[in-house]
């Protein structure tokens, strides 16, 4: 994470977001954020955004130990300020599962350091998703096809530190041509998982729900390309989560105006819910868990 922490004034809340900071959604969304006097603070996956991995370690929809890290810091330089978070498609399985483990205990801290969370477009299901994504000539193929070869780019940028890691194939690799080769012959062999499919049943976001004790908002579409599976079930046993689903909105986008290229309707709702989080909070209605 860059030193964006910088002390300059008394910080009352911070907004954690888990992505890109060179990302046109995460640009928006810290724009209309700064706008309502929070401070943004965005955790870069590794490698991404420009930064160098110093570790054959690559983002890893399991792995929670940046997000813990990232909170941890805020609270040490603003021990004062409540913490909120969003989380988009891979980062909202990041989020969900770290929360999770603050409400079942597995994080050791007194609950999680963020008062209430937003995730987007989380596919819930990664097995179902993955399913979807492999019926050739269909949307969700074409879009499993793009990504993947954005994922290789990554691996490209990043060849050099990747190649320290002896079981990797770069040759395997670079004929990848979908998601999952790319999660089985690079995720997998990164942090031990035996198939995508142990992977998958670890960072399904399904599992989560029910554990977690942060009041949290889902927005998903029902036409996102990555949709594994809706937790209806999930979220409706648990007071904490809130699910909203609407009929169109896509992969992180939910756009909105004749002409859409700036805030998108999915920051006016995730805004919206922290901000009545954040109220009822100043009520001392619930406090962070």
């Amino acid at each position: 994470m860059k030193q964006s922490l910088y002390k300059k004034v008394s910080l009352k809340k911070a907004f954690l977001f888990t992505g890109g900071s060179r990302e046109g959604y995460c640009k928006w969304m810290c724009t209309s954020i700064a706008q309502k006097g929070w401070r943004p603070v965005v955790l870069n996956y590794r490698g991404c955004a420009g930064l160098q991995l110093t570790s054959p370690a690559v983002y890893c929809a399991s792995f929670t130990d940046d997000v813990h890290l990232a909170v941890q810091e805020i609270q040490t330089q603003f021990p004062e300020a409540r913490v909120f978070a969003a989380g988009y498609s891979l980062g909202s399985l990041i989020l969900c599962k770290y929360l999770a483990e603050c409400g079942n205990g597995t994080w050791k801290a007194a609950g999680s350091g963020i008062s209430s969370a937003v995730m987007v477009s989380n596919p819930f299901c990664m097995h179902t998703s993955k399913v979807r994504a492999s019926k050739p000539w269909s949307i969700e193929w074409l879009y499993n096809i793009g990504l993947a070869h954005r994922i290789k780019r990554y691996i490209v940028e990043h060849n050099l530190a990747l190649s320290k890691h002896a079981e990797l194939d770069m040759a395997s690799i670079a004929q990848s041509t979908t998601i999952e080769h790319l999660d089985e012959r690079v995720v997998c062999k990164l942090y031990g998982f035996e198939a995508a499919e142990d992977y998958y049943a670890a960072a399904s976001s399904m599992q989560y729900i029910p554990q977690i004790q942060t009041p949290c908002l889902f927005l998903i579409a029902q036409d996102d390309p990555f949709l594994g599976k809706l937790p209806i079930e999930e979220c409706m046993s648990n007071e904490n989560t809130v699910l909203a689903v609407t009929l169109h909105g896509g992969h992180v986008a939910f756009l909105k105006g004749l002409w859409p290229f700036g805030t998108a309707w999915m920051d006016q709702v995730a805004i919206q819910f922290l901000t009545m989080c954040s109220d009822m909070t100043s009520q001392n209605q619930f406090d962070a868990t």
